[in-house]
């Protein structure tokens, strides 16, 4: 999470953003929180607020299973295998999302994690066991919104709750049916969060 902060805040500093809007869907959310927590004077200094989209502050079981310590480096492996096989690959897909995914959208996040450096998908798995941003998010000083659906098994509605909690005066939407992949799922709501966030405070 440091290394993600520092990427963030590399990025708007070198652009000299200001007034930005920051949205981040899952490790992009981490990624968010990550930078607006550890650094929030320089996040107060580029940004106007922050859109959180079905993101987590800490580890959380997968699909509601155990935590069994694992090699990423297998799990990744065979993630490699199952998403080489096209219906294999759409069929567990398919969990990421809420009640009615569409073939395109399954096909598009397939494609992604495909298309994800090997390493990268290995080094963010161990990332995510042992993180934990809870103590930085009461130190975020900017408006936010969480985002979040109840079907979500990925980063659990319940997560964006304490998110939601923990910085102050965040404002949390929770979406019925949607699952992890909201900005396939509720293109609208997402898009509708990130322009309400832009507008004055006082509009």
């Amino acid at each position: 999470t440091d290394t993600l902060a520092a990427d963030v805040q590399a990025w708007v500093t070198q652009l000299e953003l200001r007034d930005a809007i920051l949205a981040g869907h899952s490790m992009g959310g981490v990624s968010a929180m990550a930078f607006a927590g550890l650094h929030p004077d320089v996040a107060a200094e580029h940004l106007r607020s922050l859109v959180l989209v079905a993101t987590l502050a800490y580890p959380e079981p997968l699909f509601g299973l155990p935590d069994v310590q694992v090699d990423p480096a297998r799990v990744v492996g065979l993630l490699e295998r199952i998403m080489s096989f096209e219906t294999l690959g759409l069929l567990s897909i398919r969990r990421v999302f809420g009640t009615y995914p569409t073939r395109t959208a399954l096909e598009a996040t397939r494609s992604s994690l495909i298309a994800t450096d090997r390493q990268t998908r290995i080094d963010a798995m161990r990332m995510l066991r042992d993180f934990d941003l809870r103590p930085v998010l009461s130190d975020i000083a900017l408006p936010t919104v969480v985002l979040a659906g109840t079907h979500d098994q990925l980063t659990p509605l319940a997560g964006n709750e304490t998110i939601a909690e923990l910085i102050p005066g965040a404002r949390l939407e929770v979406l019925p049916g949607m699952g992890h992949m909201l900005m396939f799922e509720a293109p609208d709501q997402v898009a509708d969060a990130i322009v309400q966030a832009a507008k004055p405070s006082d509009a």
